[in-house]
């Protein structure tokens, strides 16, 4: 009888077989021999027969019912349910009042400012369409009180505009060979460069406004245009220009740079705003900031009374379908007027007090089950069959004593 030999093991011998050659007899032991390096190579490969190297160490998994989720839920309903609250009075502290001037008169004969700067010869031009808005503040804006102007169906966000400027013209580092993509507005007509370039700075917002109060005669309310950018943007974002030498204004502005801010785009923070492009097609720059003076009217804010805003408007709208609005508001813990924030607190705290009310009902269900029901638990099959051993019970009980 033939004993079973390991592959492993296996060593072809000559006198086993008469009829193997030397060759075959190489080939064999050749194999043998790797066979054994592979298996000594696999044990030495071996992890360590630790808790660790075995993934054998305690652990702890949390097992999460109705009864032990639908309080989490509670606390989160709760927590956000106070938030919204929270953010809604806060918003309701803010103070905001917004003037609507795309139609508003020119002085005078009362024609649309509208129809007047959408014409190229009064726009080329660089004439202005001053107006006159009256409005009256019922309640006094108390704290820091901000000049908006705000746009409408602007689309700042597209992608050839939003493109079309040159960074490093803008750090101060650069003054020629500006960024192809400054194109058409990368050099004027007598071939200076455009300083600053591009269709983003050529399009700038230009109206201004003067905001005067009504005691007995107009008083002028002191405004600043410093500290309407982000101090980043001063600092490192926009740079120093050395010489002005060779360079031209953008199209559409009535004045270059140069007299706009004589350090470079450093100093001028309306632009610095206005660069920053937009996301959305409606939208609100900050355009200047009330002066807090202690020995003046507006040591506490804007107070309350009549006011007379004078715009000199020269910034068409009516092209594109849009809308200018100057708005004047405080700020609060988390920026300007914004009631969504609060109210997505509050409807999510609502989601989690539905998800809680449910889970509670789950659970007090499930533990009524189980103090009534002796087969709770049980697969639908045993629970069938103890029906009818119960069944067949019950039967034989009843011919028993009927």
């Amino acid at each position: 009888m033939l004993e079973p030999v390991e592959d492993s093991q296996a060593v072809v011998r000559p006198e086993d077989d008469d009829n193997i050659d030397d060759e075959d007899l190489e080939g064999a032991n050749n194999s043998a021999a790797a066979g054994a390096g592979n298996a000594s190579g696999a044990t030495s490969n071996r992890p360590p027969s630790s808790a660790f190297h075995q993934q054998k160490l305690p652990a702890w998994q949390p097992l999460l019912t109705a009864g032990t989720v639908f309080p989490v839920f509670l606390i989160m309903s709760i927590a956000f349910i106070c938030l919204g609250v929270a953010l809604l009075l806060a918003n309701s502290n803010i103070s905001e009042l917004s003037i609507d001037y795309t139609d508003c008169k020119r002085i005078g004969d009362r024609t649309p400012c509208a129809n007047l700067v959408k014409k190229p010869e009064f726009y080329s031009n660089y004439s202005v369409c001053q107006c006159r808005l009256e409005f009256k503040l019922d309640k006094p804006m108390t704290g820091q009180v901000y000049a908006y102007y705000a746009l409408t169906n602007f689309h700042q966000n597209h992608r050839k505009y939003v493109k079309s400027h040159d960074r490093m013209q803008l750090s101060g580092r650069r003054y020629s060979d500006l960024d192809a993509e400054c194109e058409p507005y990368r050099t004027s007509a007598d071939g200076k460069w455009i300083a600053p370039c591009g269709a983003v700075a050529n399009s700038l917002f230009n109206d201004t406004f003067k905001l005067m109060r009504r005691v007995g005669s107009l008083e002028t309310v002191p405004w600043t245009v410093k500290g309407i950018s982000w101090s980043a943007d001063v600092a490192r974002k926009y740079g120093r220009v050395d010489t002005w030498n060779g360079t031209a204004k953008p199209p559409n502005w009535a004045v270059p740079e140069s007299a706009r801010s004589p350090i470079g785009y450093t100093g001028d923070e309306e632009l610095q705003v206005w660069m920053t492009v937009a996301a959305l097609p409606t939208f609100r720059k900050l355009h200047r900031r009330l002066i807090h003076s202690d020995k003046s009217a507006y040591a506490e804010g804007l107070p309350a009374g009549n006011y007379s805003l004078l715009v000199n408007y020269s910034y068409p709208v009516a092209g594109f379908g849009g809308t200018k609005s100057f708005v004047l508001a405080t700020a609060g813990l988390l920026g300007g007027r914004n009631a969504g924030l609060g109210g997505l607190a509050i409807a999510v705290g609502c989601l989690h007090l539905a998800l809680c009310c449910a889970l509670a009902m789950l659970h007090t269900h499930a533990k009524r089950n189980r103090e009534t029901d002796p087969y709770y638990g049980m697969d639908p099959l045993h629970r069938a069959l103890c029906t009818c051993q119960e069944i067949i019970f019950l039967g034989s009980v009843i011919n028993m004593f009927g």
